[in-house]
C-alpha cells in the first residue's frame, strides 16, 4: 500500500513514553527545528502527557492512541497489539516516511510501516546489549527498518555484528541548540535571580544534575557523596540541584530528600520539577554531573552543559566516554563507584582555575561537534533518500 507524496515529505515519528527525557527532548528539537517548507512532522503518542504538552507549544501536530496496552517489558510479544493502530493512523496520515524515535516503539511501527509499503528508521537512544528473552525480537525489530540510527557510535557497535543490520547502520550523534545552550553573558545576573529560589550566596558553589528522579540515574549515591563533601569543606557554602523531577512508579525524590534530612542539608540539597529552562540551571551550575548506574546512551545533559561552559563528572556508561575526555573537559568515573566520585568532584571544588579550563575544553568539543544543524542535515538527508527524494 504506498501512498504519494505531497509537495512537503510528512514524517510520522512514534513515540511511546508520554513523559520528557532524553530521547524526547531529542524528539522535540527534529521536530521542532526541521525545514518546514520541506517536510511535514506528525507525531504519533501513547497518549497525552508532557510531551503531547511540548508538541503543542511548538505548533505540532500530535495523534494520540493506545498503542501498547502492556506496559511490562517482560511480556516479548505484547508489541504485537500495538501494530493494528500504527497501521490505521499511516492509512490515514498517509505518511512518505515512518520514524520510530527508539527500539521499543519499532517493534510495532517498524512492522507497521512495512506492511503499508512505507520506507521506515529507527533511532537507537541507549547502549546495552538486549536481553536474552527479547534478543530476536530485537534483531528482527531492526530489520523491519530501512535506517537505523545510533546516536552514538558505541551503540552502533552493539548492533553492526549482524551483517544485515550492519548494511542499514550508521552514528548520528546528538545534535543541539548552540545558540539556547551557550554560556550567558549575564551569568553572574542570572545566579542572583535564580538563585534567590534556592538561598545561594554569591559565594555559594553549585553542583548540578539534570535527569529525572529515577534509581537508574545514580542520584542517591550523588546525595551521599554531596553529604560528605560539604562535611569536608564546612566553610563552604556548597548546593546540590537535581533538576529533573519525579518519573513514573520509580521516582526515588523521597529517598534522595531523606538523605539530605538526615545530614541536616534540606536547605543545601534542591529537588526541581520538570523544568522547560534547563539552560539556565546549567548557567546557575558551577559543576554538572550525570551519576548514571547503568543504560545511557549519549547523554544531552552533558552535550548541554558542556556547551553552557561547565566542566562534567560523568559515569563510565553507555557512551559518555564519547562525551567526556577524562582529564580534560571533566572526569570519568566507574559506575556505583562513590568514592572515586567523591575525589572527583573535591578536586573541582577545589580548583576554580581547572573548573574553567575543563568548561572552555568542554565548550569547543560542544561547538565542534554537537551542533543541532549537522544533525538536522544527515536526518533530512536520510528523509529524502527513502522518500526517493535524492
Amino acid at each position: 500500500m504506498a501512498f504519494p507524496s505531497s509537495r512537503r515529505l510528512k514524517i510520522l515519528f512514534v513515540e511511546t513514553y508520554t513523559h520528557v527525557a532524553g530521547g524526547q527532548k531529542g524528539l522535540l528539537d527534529l521536530v521542532e527545528y526541521m525545514n518546514k517548507d520541506e517536510f511535514e512532522p506528525v507525531v504519533l503518542l501513547q497518549g497525552p502527557g508532557r510531551l503531547k504538552d511540548e508538541l503543542d507549544k511548538r505548533g505540532v501536530r500530535s495523534i494520540s492512541r493506545r498503542l501498547e496496552p502492556f506496559k511490562n517489558r517482560w511480556l516479548p510479544f505484547s508489541w504485537q497489539l500495538g501494530v493494528r493502530p500504527v497501521l490505521k493512523v499511516i492509512e490515514q496520515e498517509r505518511p512518505d516516511v515512518v520514524h520510530s524515535n527508539h527500539l521499543y516503539a519499532g517493534r510495532y511501527s517498524g512492522r507497521a510501516a512495512k506492511r503499508a509499503g512505507l520506507p521506515c528508521l529507527v533511532t537507537l537512544r541507549l547502549v546495552h546489549e538486549p536481553e536474552v528473552f527479547d534478543r530476536q525480537n530485537r534483531w528482527d525489530t531492526l530489520k523491519c527498518h530501512d535506517r537505523v540510527v545510533a546516536n552514538s557510535d558505541e551503540g552502533r557497535v552493539v548492533f553492526e555484528s549482524d551483517p544485515d543490520v550492519r548494511a542499514r547502520i550508521l552514528t548520528i550523534k546528538n545534535g543541539i541548540d548552540l545558540e539556547k545552550f551557550r554560556p550567558f553573558p549575564n551569568r553572574v545576573e542570572t545566579r542572583q535571580e535564580l538563585g534567590k529560589e534556592f538561598g545561594l550566596r554569591p559565594d555559594s558553589l553549585v553542583l548540578a544534575q539534570i535527569a529525572s528522579m529515577v534509581p537508574q540515574k545514580g542520584n542517591e549515591e550523588l546525595a551521599r557523596v554531596f553529604v560528605d563533601l560539604c562535611k569536608a569543606h564546612p566553610g563552604l557554602d556548597l548546593h546540590l540541584i537535581l533538576v529533573g523531577g519525579p518519573f513514573g512508579r520509580t521516582d526515588n525524590s523521597a529517598a534522595v530528600a531523606r538523605i539530605a534530612a538526615e545530614a541536616g542539608l534540606e536547605r543545601r540539597l534542591h529537588l526541581t520539577s520538570y523544568v522547560r529552562n534547563v539552560e539556565a540551571f546549567l548557567n546557575l551550575a558551577d559543576i554538572s554531573v550525570l551519576n548514571s548506574r547503568e543504560r545511557e546512551g549519549l547523554p544531552r545533559s552533558i552535550i548541554e552543559a558542556m556547551a553552557c561552559g561547565n566542566p562534567v563528572v560523568g559515569a563510565d556508561v553507555g557512551a559518555m566516554r564519547e562525551l567526556i575526555r577524562d582529564g580534560e573537559n571533566g572526569f570519568l568515573v566507574p559506575a556505583r563507584d562513590e568514592e572515586t566520585l567523591r575525589v572527583r568532584l573535591d578536586a573541582l571544588i577545589r580548583d576554580g582555575e581547572l573548573r574553567r579550563r575543563m568548561g572552555a575544553e568542554g565548550l569547543r568539543i560542544a561547538r565542534e561537534h554537537h551542533d543541532i544543524r549537522k544533525m538536522l542535515e544527515r536526518y533530512q538527508g536520510i528523509y529524502r533518500e527513502l522518500a526517493g527524494k535524492q
